[in-house]
């Protein structure tokens, strides 16, 4: 069985493929699972990611997906996304995406020009942020404290 060939049956039985277990079983040796292995005395996590969280060592590890809070639906029978969904849970036809992201990033409007909070809010904004966190200033190879100027009441 040819896993990578499946276009025209997918077209043939009206976006489902004919035989689930098979598919699953074809596709398993591609997705293995990962154990990851923690030390308990290790005081950073690896350079993966691993060992993140003690209890979920594989969570947010490289290359590993992220947990999704609802199933996907797709309208396929595997949710993988082979046949565009057209309707919604409600039975509604669905606007094409192009149609919203012109109506959310309407294109040839440009934002109102705020004259009140401008790129100099910004600015003295990092003046303050720099200043609070007393950031180390760099002379030559050397760091050095900052050096306060005192002012007289």
């Amino acid at each position: 069985m040819d896993v990578f060939a499946m276009t025209p049956s997918i077209h043939m039985h009206g976006g489902k493929l004919p035989n689930a277990e098979a598919f699953r079983a074809a596709i398993a040796p591609y997705c293995p699972t990962k154990i990851a292995k923690c030390e308990n005395n290790c005081r950073y996590r690896s350079a993966d990611g691993s060992c993140n969280n003690r209890i979920h060592p594989e969570w947010g590890t490289t290359f590993s997906p992220q947990i999704r809070f609802l199933p996907p639906d797709y309208g396929d029978q595997f949710d993988i996304g082979v046949v565009p969904r057209s309707t919604s849970v409600t039975g509604h036809k669905l606007p094409s995406p192009r149609e919203i992201s012109n109506s959310v990033h309407n294109a040839g409007m440009t934002a109102p020009r705020d004259h009140t909070y401008n790129i100099n809010l910004m600015h003295f904004g990092l003046v303050i942020f720099h200043d609070v966190i007393s950031t180390p200033l760099r002379q030559g190879k050397s760091i050095r404290a900052p050096q306060y100027v005192r002012v007289s009441p």
